[in-house]
């Protein structure tokens, strides 16, 4: 067998069985069923690369194996003679005798030992007559590790591959598709998300100076007498050492200052009039980040840890991308509160804040007695008359019978001026006065008082008009027989 042949054979076998995938790829497969038609040679340097590959520390890469081992398994003479003198290891490789156990994933270990138990009782049926191995490992499995053959078959767990395969396909297209929206999202707000953060840096560079760059001090060395800095830097900012210390505050060495810093505002910044532009400005990029763009950003994240794409680089690469600007959405965040801004995302109804309601006063007695109608603020002297006279009588909603509370406007003075208000009946109330007389409520009739009389086997006295405290119209009185 040639070189050349020979690294063929070599790339298509691994990158056959290295690809993840539940079913080989067909056109790989074909080229190198074509490769080992021309001579033994190359079929046993495919089953040495293959049993390379079934060794390997990964179930994933056992399982794309066994499914070469059975495409060249069924086609070659020279392969199943092979296979049959290593048939105890390649049992333990794939269905996990003499205690072995199958790596990891587990899932993927699991579908790896079912396919290599569903082939041994397919090439036990078809080839155990030619190949005494097949059938011993057959007698094994059956008799000493209990397996039941009679649910497996060949045809069936191809199927069932199949329709898993299809379901991983859909998955795999959906979590591309979800790849190219994030990155279309992503090209469509960087720029805004990176021009806030600059808006907010130059508010920051704004409120809190930086120091001169072109003094690099070492406070340490300095207290030692020994100058950190650059000579040439220093000479030509301060002209000497002594000069430089003595600039900085640290003359002598033998005081000890003590710096407090405070908790609520360590920046020692706040907002004058001098600067309250620019905190308006702060306080509006501030705003949008972290109602905004704090959220994209984290939506971006947990759907790229959910997406693949076909070339992994691009992925990774967008993938760096997101966690670099959240961490820079989260140091412009934390300057801001340093310097004095505060998170408050549960504003959502800020724009209600401006609105002014008007108060109404409300009566002590509003849910007790009848209500007052619109109509009333023309005749306020005689409403207070009204009320003076009933203010002794008012009785609270709660101590009415059920029919009163139904239509409190009911007892309105203003409805019996509608023509097509009717009265309902009501439940005759009625209370004691000192002279032993009974008052019924406006507007019973006179038949309603006598069959009241009558139900409790009193005498009936005769009924006479009386002037009611309401709007001066007659109300019947009964007198109680003494």
């Amino acid at each position: 067998m040639s070189t050349p042949e020979h690294k063929a054979l070599a790339n298509l076998i691994v990158s056959l069985t290295t690809t993840g995938e539940w079913i080989l790829n067909n056109q790989k497969l074909k080229e190198l069923k074509s490769l080992c038609k021309k001579s033994d040679s190359i079929v046993e340097n495919a089953y040495r690369l293959t049993w390379a590959q079934l060794e390997k520390n990964h179930a994933q890469i056992r399982y794309s194996s066994l499914q070469l081992v059975e495409q060249l398994f069924s086609r070659s003479h020279h392969f199943r003679q092979l296979l049959a003198a290593d048939y105890p290891s390649f049992l333990q490789l794939t269905v996990g005798i003499h205690r072995k156990t199958l790596p990891p994933p587990e899932n993927v270990a699991a579908k790896l030992a079912e396919y290599g138990t569903t082939l041994v009782k397919q090439w036990y049926e078809k080839f155990g007559d030619t190949y005494k191995p097949l059938t011993l490992g057959y007698q094994y499995l059956k008799n000493n590790m209990r397996v039941n053959f009679a649910d497996l078959s060949l045809a069936s767990y191809t199927t069932r591959a199949r329709e898993q395969e299809q379901r991983e396909a859909a998955l795999k297209i959906s979590r591309q598709r979800k790849f190219e929206k994030i990155r279309a999202d992503f090209d469509g707000q960087i720029n805004d998300i990176q021009e806030n953060l600059r808006n907010m840096e130059t508010c920051f560079e704004i409120l809190v100076p930086k120091p001169d760059e072109n003094i690099n001090l070492d406070f340490d060395s300095l207290l030692r007498g020994v100058s950190g800095a650059d000579p040439a830097a220093v000479g030509a900012t301060s002209g000497s050492l002594k000069n430089t210390i003595a600039t900085h505050g640290l003359g002598s060495s033998r005081y000890r200052l003590t710096i407090h810093l405070s908790a609520e505002n360590p920046m020692d910044v706040s907002e004058t009039a001098d600067n309250e532009a620019v905190y308006e400005n702060l306080r509006e990029y501030y705003g949008v980040l972290t109602k905004k763009h704090v959220d994209v950003v984290a939506g971006w994240l947990d759907g790229l840890m959910k997406s693949e794409s076909e070339h992994s680089e691009a992925r990774d690469s967008m993938l760096k991308k997101v966690i670099d600007l959240k961490n820079a959405l989260r140091v412009a965040k934390n300057k801001s509160e340093l310097v004095g801004l505060k998170s408050n995302r549960n504003d959502d109804n800020d724009d209600d804040e401006g609105i002014e309601f008007e108060e109404v006063p409300i009566p002590a007695n509003a849910g007790e007695g009848p209500s007052r109608s619109s109509k009333q603020h023309g005749s306020a002297a005689a409403g207070g008359d009204r009320e003076k006279r009933l203010g002794s009588t008012t009785t609270s909603s709660k101590q009415l019978p059920p029919a009163h509370r139904v239509f409190p406007l009911a007892f309105e003075p203003e409805m019996e001026e509608d023509v097509t208000y009717a009265r309902p009946k009501l439940y005759v109330s009625h209370a004691e006065r000192e002279d032993g007389e009974v008052e019924i409520s406006v507007g019973e009739s006179t038949r309603t008082l006598q069959a009241l009389a009558d139900r409790k086997g009193k005498t009936k006295e005769p009924v006479r008009k009386i002037v009611s405290s309401r709007e001066g119209r007659p109300c019947p009185i009964l007198k109680r027989p003494a």
